[in-house]
């Protein structure tokens, strides 16, 4: 055989064997691919009964959008005791919307066993139960109104602000939130009110972190006091700090969705039946303070 010819045979044979192995490539996931359903339910001792949501996923190659994921058709029953508590459908501005229990005159009791039942349109039913923690209360707050340091690099060690709460012995650990509720808006919670606006607290280090453009910085604590450190504060003005209480089940979805790289590991699901997620509880205390800036930029 001549050298053109045993080209010839070898390209054939490279032909035929690269179309056997697309035979046997394994199907593209989107083709078979079949949606689940995720439930987000959580209930916040003293507050009304709101903020459920379900949703469904989506396939891995078409674009992500929260809002077309939303399932806003579904049966909600919350149940204390014997006594169930339908939920209803609302729609919010930003599009994303909730379910919530409409008699908000009814606040989430402490150390008392909710039962959760989710039924959907094509028949599909999720259950779960979760337990409240007990309430807490305030026994040390900060000042209304804070004084960023004109120097952060001479201040006294350690430069803290305080708070303290009441104990939850059944939390596995507290969760602390500092949330800048106004990033553009400074002078107008000023007395006299001025056109002032906010600026973020500048720190080198910060510039390139990946939650930078966040407006909540998260926190640990594990007895019931800690020191708010102005390292919490990313931006001057008017500031949310909230502490919470978690249970179990709070507790496990915040460190599976709040930390690295953020992954939900749907065998740790707190709900059962034809979808996963969480159904969980958690104790909350809040309060609201005012970063007076330090110099301008």
């Amino acid at each position: 055989m001549t050298n053109m010819g045993k080209k010839v045979v070898a390209g054939a044979a490279l032909f035929w064997c690269l179309i056997g192995l697309s035979a046997c490539e394994d199907p593209v996931p989107q083709d078979n691919y079949k949606p689940e359903y995720l439930v987000e339910a959580m209930l916040y001792v003293g507050d009304p009964i709101e903020g459920l949501r379900v949703s469904l996923t989506q396939p891995v190659l078409d674009t992500f959008r929260y809002e077309q994921s939303l399932v806003r058709d579904a049966d909600i029953v919350v149940l204390e005791g014997d006594t169930p508590m339908q939920l209803v459908w609302r729609d919010s501005e930003n599009g994303r919307g909730d379910y919530y229990f409409p008699d908000t005159d009814y606040l989430v009791k402490p150390n008392t066993l909710y039962h959760l039942e989710v039924r959907t349109t094509d028949g599909k039913l999720i259950t779960g139960s979760t337990r409240t923690p007990s309430a807490m209360e305030w026994v040390k707050q900060t000042n209304e109104l804070l004084q960023y340091p004109l120097d952060t690099i001479n201040l006294e060690s350690p430069d803290s602000l305080d708070i303290k709460w009441t104990a939850v012995d059944e939390a596995p650990a507290y969760l602390i939130n500092v949330r800048c509720e106004d990033t553009l808006a400074y002078g107008v919670y000023l007395d006299p009110p001025t056109e002032e606006p906010n600026r973020r607290i500048y720190r080198f280090w910060e510039k390139d972190a990946p939650n930078y453009d966040e407006v909540v910085r998260w926190g640990f604590a594990g007895i019931n006091s800690s020191p708010v450190v102005w390292f919490a504060f990313k931006w001057y003005g008017l500031q949310a700090v909230s502490v919470y209480a978690p249970n179990e089940e709070y507790y496990e979805w915040f460190r599976m969705t709040h930390r690295g790289q953020s992954e939900y590991d749907f065998r740790l699901a707190s709900v059962e039946g034809d979808g996963t997620g969480v159904f969980a509880a958690a104790s909350v205390i809040r309060d609201t303070i005012f970063v007076l800036k330090n110099t301008s930029p």
